[in-house]
């Protein structure tokens, strides 16, 4: 079974055994790398499941699997980008019309629908008329979260800063005189100079 799928999908599994084959098979499902092994066969599945993903016939075969299943689904990089763009420049005023009444989900934009990420919808009747009217209540998808992704992709945020002081502490003048002349040097370089008194 695991075979004929991996000749069908185009992987040679002349060198592979029938369990690495049924290994395969299933890692590419979830990539649950113990369970895989779990359904495949083998003891110690955690422990196997490391060892065959080191494996280069396994691995690349996995890999190829892998692509296999992005060209199918042909979730391209722009395709990607283009979705956080429509995330990050949304507009409130593309879910109206130009009298402020809300747009149906198929009126909306492009751009809108597809941060959509749910919707509840209510029927009214009126009982006179037989009128229906449906309300709907749109999620959409969190536009920080947008911003934030947006940011990291264009290496915008910047770089985290790790502040030292540097504490100079005369070690003889503390034995000999009772005091301590410490010199702090904050992170814009001007000194500051401290003399505590040390209680004896």
């Amino acid at each position: 079974m695991a075979l004929t799928q991996l000749k069908k999908n185009g992987v040679s599994p002349s060198r592979l055994t029938d369990k690495m084959c049924r290994f395969i098979a299933e890692y590419v499902v979830d990539c649950n790398g113990t369970r895989a092994a779990k359904v495949a066969g083998y003891g110690s599945p955690s422990v196997m499941a490391v060892k065959l993903l080191r494996h280069p016939l396994v691995s690349r075969a996995v890999g190829k699997l892998k692509r296999q299943q992005l060209e199918a689904i042909d979730l391209r990089r722009e395709e990607i980008l283009e979705q956080l763009v429509y995330a990050v420049t949304r507009d409130v005023r593309d879910m109206v019309d130009e009298n402020g009444e809300s747009l149906s989900i198929p009126d909306m934009p492009k751009r809108m629908r597809c941060m959509i990420d749910g919707f509840e919808q209510e029927v009214f009747v009126d009982g006179e008329t037989g009128d229906r009217r449906i309300k709907t209540k749109v999620k959409l998808s969190p536009k920080l979260a947008a911003i934030d992704a947006g940011m990291k992709y264009r290496a915008l945020y910047a770089p985290e800063r790790h502040e030292h002081a540097v504490v100079n502490v005369d070690w003889e003048s503390l034995y000999d005189e009772d005091s301590i002349k410490v010199q702090t040097l904050p992170p814009n370089g001007k000194e500051i100079a401290h003399e505590p008194k040390i209680d004896t």
